[in-house]
């Protein structure tokens, strides 16, 4: 992609992102289909006029809790995020050679070293600060964070999180949030709009009872999601959290979920297997999901984002602090950061209720949380549910490491095993 820089990368999701909302809007698709492609569209704007603005744009990891920048009227800018719908839809594997060639291990997660490439290439808008977390989620994105701040000649802040799931957790998080919020206000001038936290809040809270009763509705029979419809909704909550926008969405694709169960109808036209699916998908082609669910009538009734216990945010914490730190710590992926034995249980519970006949892992090998979260997992899933179980290693970005080709064929030995089995258990 010479002669092709930054802004034009921009102006290019943007584009994507607009033509995506007319083209929903002019066939009249879903509510939440529409809901869904404006958020996405006013991200990315708003990621575009930061500058324009005298906004301060932030480049942030997954886990930083966006609600924190919105009230300081900071823009933050969901690195990972980015950079895996970019790589997604060039596939261009020269972003990670290139982040390899200036020396990010070959065995990191490749949106990480896809994000060194595309920062060295001038893809990336500039940052005015880089905050991340440390050390609990990803070792990969700790490291590129520090080497981007170089890149860059951008300070950055790391903000740690910790090990633990309960109200001492809660507490020190508070804390670890006041003490962002005054970097913040020192490092750009802006203070916190202690209104406007709390209203982003109390959105954030209702955005995630229609997100949690979504990924209930998931368990009936048949399944009223596709995968990717399902699994692609997460993203919103990453960079637009708290946001009206991003209630609308959640709380039309749960109206939109209800109905379909009530009248029993189902993602597929027809549903003959239920499996989970954990880890990332091969984002480099998503239509090998497609394919999974069409030619073997297979719902994904499960995946890394709702399949691990998470609360419905019921409590009512008097401090905005604490309330932003549980929402941080309850928040969907993080939870297979944390000790697996504080909910190996709740994991088997919700793979039993969900009537799985099978259970799928893409096993990014540049990802060792999840990797040994799932050796863990597989062991208890044979011994408690019986349920037969798929390694599949790879990478979501790069076809190099496994093809697609190569994905089918495991895929489709797979089901034909889970399908003879099914027929026994039918004829018995």
């Amino acid at each position: 992609m010479k002669g092709i820089d930054r802004n034009m990368v921009l102006e290019k999701m943007l584009a994507g992102a607009e033509s995506r909302l007319e083209y929903r809007k002019i066939h009249a698709i879903s509510k939440s289909g529409r809901y869904y492609a404006e958020a996405i569209r006013n991200y990315y704007a708003q990621v575009r006029n930061a500058g324009e603005e005298d906004k301060p744009l932030a480049w942030t990891s997954l886990f930083i809790p966006v609600e924190l920048l919105y009230a300081m009227g900071i823009v933050p800018f969901v690195l990972e995020q980015y950079v895996i719908q970019f790589m997604a839809q060039e596939l261009n594997t020269d972003y990670l050679d290139l982040g390899e060639g200036l020396g990010f291990s070959s065995e990191s997660c490749s949106p990480h070293k896809a994000a060194i490439g595309m920062a060295k290439a001038g893809l990336l808008p500039l940052p005015d600060l880089i905050l991340s977390t440390a050390p609990l989620t990803c070792d990969s994105s700790t490291t590129m964070f520090e080497l981007l701040g170089d890149l860059c000649n951008c300070p950055g802040y790391f903000l740690d999180l910790p090990y633990s799931y309960d109200e001492e957790a809660v507490k020190y998080l508070a804390r670890e949030l006041q003490e962002l919020a005054q970097y913040l206000k020192d490092r750009t001038g802006r203070r916190l709009n202690q209104g406007k936290l709390e209203e982003i809040l109390k959105i954030s809270r209702q955005t995630d009872h229609y997100f949690h009763l979504t990924h209930q509705l998931r368990r009936s029979i048949p399944s009223p999601l596709r995968a990717r419809e399902a699994f692609s909704a997460f993203a919103l909550r990453f960079y637009c959290e708290g946001l009206p926008e991003t209630l609308e969405f959640f709380k039309a694709q749960y109206e939109e979920t209800r109905d379909k169960v009530e009248r029993q109808q189902g993602g597929l036209p027809e549903e003959r297997l239920r499996v989970a699916w954990f880890g990332l998908y091969p984002f480099f082609d998503m239509k090998l999901i497609d394919w999974m669910e069409d030619t073997y009538k297979a719902s994904v009734a499960a995946d890394m984002m709702n399949l691990l216990p998470f609360e419905e945010n019921q409590l009512s914490f008097s401090d905005p602090w604490e309330t932003l730190a549980w929402n941080r710590l309850n928040f969907m992926g993080l939870r297979c950061c944390l000790p697996y034995e504080g909910f190996k249980e709740d994991m088997i519970n919700t793979c039993r209720e969900m009537n799985l006949d099978g259970f799928i892992f893409f096993a990014n090998f540049g990802c060792k949380q999840t990797s040994n979260f799932f050796m863990l997992l597989r062991k208890d899933l044979s011994k408690e549910l019986g349920l037969p179980i798929l390694m599949i290693t790879g990478d979501p970005l790069d076809p190099r490491i496994t093809s697609t080709h190569q994905i089918k064929s495991l895929l489709d030995e797979y089901f034909k095993t889970l399908e003879a089995k099914a027929s026994k258990v039918r004829r018995s």
